[in-house]
């Protein structure tokens, strides 16, 4: 279960997305310029006294103005003016801050996301949509229009990178750029009929692509081929519209409803945010994701009887990981198995598991590295068993950094794994003797029940678990 909370707060307008995978475009639709969400279920005045509301429409505006990302002390949007034309738009948190980003030569133009310095977007010039990157001016404006595109956009960034998409062919392809046209990299995994990346944090592209008839949620490392497919199991459609580190925030349909969603870089990672809201709400859809070092955050929507309302999902950030490591060694065997061998561990303060798991061995003697959470401190064990191998123990300190648990020995000879070295053990090598195949009745591993075998147990006779 996801240990986060939904924060529900309601907004006079509304939102909306859709994906349309036709020409894998997406189009976001928010009728308010600046929204600001408290950071908990409380309504006290103290909580909302912390928090202001800022009205970006400039006052050149015609018509309405949107703002869709943002980075540092920087928005970015779009201001429509002189006939409902769009344009790519920079403030830096005032109205009177605006900056008009559009190009010479543009009839419209949008900036959709940020990053740094940067802003991404797309505008159209001569009557191609051109995927565009800005550096807080007009005259900044650089085409990553690919050569061969027939229209792009771009709608995140991260770092020196751009995503978005590219249609080359008549398909829409998931692209990534390094500030040029010429830079361009085609993200689009085998056999998608269109693809677009959303989003990108660190090394890590987000978005969708459209599979054998199915949207399916994307992950990228760069490449067409480091494609990942995070659609999750029992979900009809997925895609993800940001990354924040090593997580993804996005939808996934369910049961024919939309559900917002949070990934860890693999389907099988999937939370399904939506079981965390009241049932009021028919569907959820998760638009960003971010961290502040504390907690994680996701940001999206909800879908009422009464309208859409505005949704933040928060989690304290689990602690990072730190290494146990160590060498298993495997009594009485050969020095080289003919059948590897799952060693099962776990890591214990009292009877609480911390965690667990299993080592393969293929030889006496094994390493092993085990993650474990930095907040444990403190007196642990870690135990190991399996196979035709007696329980044993190591006693550790957890410090919350790296720790060496040197030698764990696992003694030899309890073939029915009773915790006990008896008879019936012997009794299970005689009633296989002669066996090749892959069975605890070979204790020494050689790829045969023989002599050896009885030897062992004989010479363990009434060794129990630690």
């Amino acid at each position: 279960m996801y240990a986060g909370e939904a924060v529900i707060v309601l907004l006079t307008g509304h939102s909306k997305g859709k994906e349309a995978m036709n020409i894998a475009i997406k189009r976001r639709t928010v009728t308010l310029a600046v929204w600001t969400v408290a950071l908990g279920l409380s309504s006290a005045s103290g909580v909302r006294a912390q928090w202001t509301v800022t009205n970006l429409h400039p006052g050149v505006a015609t018509y309405g103005s949107v703002a869709y990302g943002a980075s540092g002390g920087s928005q970015v949007g779009r201001v429509e003016v002189l006939g409902h034309s769009d344009r790519a738009s920079l403030w830096s948190g005032t109205a009177g801050s605006w900056v008009n980003l559009s190009p010479a030569g543009s009839t419209s133009s949008i900036a959709r996301g940020a990053a740094g310095g940067n802003q991404v977007g797309s505008a159209v010039i001569g009557g191609v949509r051109r995927a565009s990157l800005w550096s807080g001016t007009a005259g900044s404006w650089v085409n990553l229009n690919p050569t061969g595109a027939t229209s792009s956009d771009a709608y995140g960034a991260s770092g020196g990178n751009q995503v978005g998409y590219a249609e080359v062919g008549g398909i829409a392809r998931a692209s990534m750029w390094s500030g040029t046209a010429g830079s361009w990299v085609n993200l689009a995994p085998a056999g998608a009929t269109s693809s677009v990346a959303y989003g990108a944090s660190g090394g890590n592209q987000v978005g969708s692509a459209f599979i054998g008839g199915r949207t399916l949620a994307s992950l990228w490392s760069g490449t067409a081929g480091s494609w990942v497919n995070l659609n999750p199991m029992g979900a009809s459609d997925s895609w993800l519209n940001g990354a924040s580190g090593g997580n993804q925030a996005g939808v996934a349909r369910v049961g024919g409803y939309h559900h917002a969603g949070f990934w860890s870089g693999s389907a099988a990672s999937w939370v399904d945010l939506h079981a965390l809201i009241p049932a009021s709400f028919l569907e959820s859809f998760a638009w960003g994701i971010s961290t502040d070092g504390q907690y994680e955050y996701v940001v999206g929507s909800g879908s009422t009887t009464g309208g859409p309302q505005v949704l933040l999902w928060k989690r304290p950030v689990p602690p990072a990981n730190v290494n146990v490591t160590g060498t298993v060694l495997l009594n009485n065997t050969v020095s080289v198995f003919a059948f590897s061998r799952q060693v099962a561990y776990s890591l214990k303060q009292g009877t609480n598991t911390i965690v667990s798991g299993t080592v393969t061995a293929s030889s006496p003697s094994t390493q092993f590295t085990i993650a474990v959470p930095s907040n444990f401190t403190g007196p642990a064990t870690l135990e190991f068993d399996g196979s035709s191998f007696l329980r044993s123990k190591k006693n550790l300190v957890l410090t919350g950094s790296a720790v060496d648990a040197g030698t764990v020995i696992n003694a030899n000879g309890d073939v029915d794994n009773s915790g006990e070295v008896d008879a019936a053990d012997i009794d299970l090598v005689i009633a296989n003797f002669g066996a090749t195949s892959d069975m605890a009745a070979d204790v020494d591993v050689s790829g045969e029940v023989d002599a050896a075998d009885i030897d062992i147990v004989i010479a363990n006779f009434g060794g129990t678990n630690e």
